[in-house]
Parts: structure tokens; sequence; C-alpha cells
């Protein structure tokens, strides 16, 4: 959702002011409907910090996995690795489990083709968008 956000309404934004700014005296009149140029500077800024932040921070995210490299291997390669979560048994302490861990390859599934645990192409949240695309 932030990508749609940046890329669909701050980017034109960023764009937009950055036009205004680069030559004031030619869109004078258009830096005046907007509040002037400290407007428009103070909108300029305040994005640029948003899209350094948002540099610094979307890799910090991609990290935050069951391992650092986690979500960053599922990336490349298409498939997530999924542990079973730990039951408690009826004396309070853990069970381990003894099985190996899954693989969800439910992104491996193209967009006509069923995805081997799911009931239908188009049930996977994550390419749903592209059924609806595709389907048109």
């Amino acid at each position: 959702m932030s990508y749609q956000i940046i890329m669909l309404l701050l980017v034109p934004i960023q764009f937009i002011t950055g036009i205004l700014l680069w030559d004031v005296q030619r869109y004078s009149a258009t830096v005046e409907f907007f509040g002037g140029v400290r407007v428009v500077d103070t909108v300029h800024v305040l994005i640029f910090i948003v899209f350094a932040a948002f540099i610094f921070i979307h890799p910090y995210l991609a990290t935050l996995g069951r391992t650092p490299t986690a979500h960053i291997k599922a990336m490349f390669t298409g498939y997530e690795e999924i542990e079973d979560e730990t039951p408690i048994t009826s004396e309070g302490g853990t069970q381990h489990p003894v099985k190996e861990p899954q693989i969800d390859n439910r992104m491996t599934a193209g967009v006509g083709q069923e995805a081997p645990d799911s009931p239908g192409s188009c049930s996977v949240p994550r390419i749903r968008i592209l059924c609806f695309f595709m389907s048109a």
C-alpha cells in the first residue's frame, strides 16, 4: 500500500513542485495559487524527507523475518519456509515438532495455474490482483 501511495500520489506532487520551484518567475501565478514559494517549497522538502525515510525503512523491514535474510531469499526464490507453531502440552511444557519446515509455494503458481494448496488460482491474495487484470 505504501508503494502505491508513493508512486501514484507523492511522486507526481514532488515532480510538480520541483518544476514550479525550478522557474518561479515563469510559474509565478501557479505558485501563488498554491500559497506561495514557502508552501510549495515546504511540500517539496517534506516529500523528500518521506522518500529518504522510505529508502532506509524499506530494507530494514525486509530483514524482520524469521532470519534477517528470510524475506529477501523468498523474493529471489519464490518460496518461503513456514514453520509450524510449537504446541503447548497439558503439563505446561512445549512439544517440539519433528516435521521438516514446509515450503510455501503459492507464489510460484502462474496466473492461469492452480496453486497446490489453494482451492482456486485466484484464492491466493498476492496473485488475486494479477487474476483481475489477466481476466479482462
